[in-house]
């Protein structure tokens, strides 16, 4: 296994945040849970985080305005990004540093891969 990370999830739905706690904690990693934008970029303040799993719509804040406020501070952490509705350019993922776009629903198997790829995308 690679080594614990530590990773910010942000989603207004309780249900989702489990799912996305529990399979990160079974591939070994620190979880922080975000219930809105605002606390998300609140938690984003306070420390580093090795990968963002941010929600499109939610309260206080969009994911992307989470991730472009990480980004305007000078934080370059790797974002996922996960809705049932966010259409992104390349050229947009690429300015916010959105490394993938996962659609609700989204299966637990497809969740894992993506988060697992997005987390190797800072070891050599």
């Amino acid at each position: 296994m690679s080594e614990r990370k530590r990773v910010l999830v942000a989603d207004d739905d309780p249900g989702l945040r489990l799912l996305a706690l529990e399979v990160l904690t079974e591939m070994g990693h620190e979880v922080v849970v975000a219930t809105d934008g605002l606390e998300a970029w609140r938690q984003l303040e306070a420390g580093r985080f090795d990968l963002i799993l941010v929600d499109e719509a939610m309260p206080g804040l969009a994911g992307t305005e989470v991730v472009a406020r990480a980004r305007s501070g000078g934080t370059r952490t790797p974002a996922v990004l996960w809705s049932g509705h966010a259409m992104l350019s390349v050229r947009e993922r690429s300015e916010l540093g959105i490394v993938a776009v996962l659609r609700k629903p989204v299966r637990i198997e497809r969740l894992a891969q993506t988060l697992h790829a997005a987390l190797r995308q800072d070891e050599p």
